[in-house]
C-alpha cells in the first residue's frame, strides 16, 4: 500500500514538473520582438487630404495600401532600383507576423528597425486622378544617394465576393 501511495506522489509531482515545462516553453515562442525607437529623419505619409486630387474622383487610396503594394510591386523583381535600402519580403512578413497592427502600423514600426543613417526619409504623396490612373507619388532617400522618386500607377477594380461587390487597388505601373 506504501508502495502505490509513493508512486501515485511520484506520478503527480512529475506530471506537474511537465505541465510547468510544457507551458514555459509555449511561452517562449510568443513573445513579440522588441522595435527599437530608431526612425529615420523623416517619414511622411499625407493623409488624402492634399488639394491637388481632381473634382471628379471622390475617394482617395489609403496610404497603407500604397506602401504595401508598393513593396510587392518591386519584390517582383521587375523594379529592383528600390531594393538596396529595403527588403520588401521582409517587410510583407512582418506585415502578416503583426496582425494586431494595421499595415501602416506595421509598416511605420518596420521602418524603425532601420539605423537613421541608411533611411533618411520616406514619403508618399499624391498626385491628381488622371481619368485613367490614380497617381501616387513615393519619395525615398539615403544619406549617401539622391533622393529617388517613384510614380505608382493605380487602377481600381471591382470583384464580386461573399459581401457584395468589392473593391481593390492594383498597381499596374511604376515609373522611376
Amino acid at each position: 500500500m506504501k508502495k502505490l501511495i509513493i508512486i501515485g506522489i511520484s506520478l503527480w509531482i512529475v506530471a506537474i514538473c511537465f505541465i510547468i515545462f510544457m507551458s514555459r516553453t509555449k511561452n517562449e515562442g510568443s513573445e513579440v520582438p522588441v522595435v527599437p525607437n530608431v526612425l529615420p529623419e523623416s517619414i511622411s505619409i499625407d493623409d488624402g487630404s492634399a488639394a491637388e486630387w481632381g473634382d471628379e474622383f471622390e475617394e482617395t487610396l489609403p496610404p497603407e495600401v500604397v506602401a504595401e503594394q508598393f513593396f510587392q510591386f518591386i519584390n517582383i523583381g521587375d523594379y529592383d532600383t528600390a531594393s538596396g535600402f529595403i527588403e520588401p519580403n521582409v517587410l510583407m512578413d512582418y506585415i502578416s507576423y503583426h496582425k494586431e497592427l494595421s499595415p501602416q502600423d506595421a509598416f511605420i514600426s518596420y521602418l524603425k528597425l532601420f539605423n537613421p543613417n541608411e533611411l533618411k526619409s520616406l514619403r508618399i504623396s499624391k498626385s491628381k486622378w488622371d481619368g485613367y490612373y490614380q497617381k501616387v507619388t513615393v519619395s525615398t532617400k539615403l544619406n549617401t544617394d539622391k533622393p529617388n522618386t517613384y510614380t505608382l500607377s493605380f487602377r481600381e477594380f471591382s470583384e464580386r465576393g461573399h459581401s457584395g461587390k468589392e473593391k481593390y487597388w492594383l498597381i499596374v505601373k511604376i515609373d522611376n
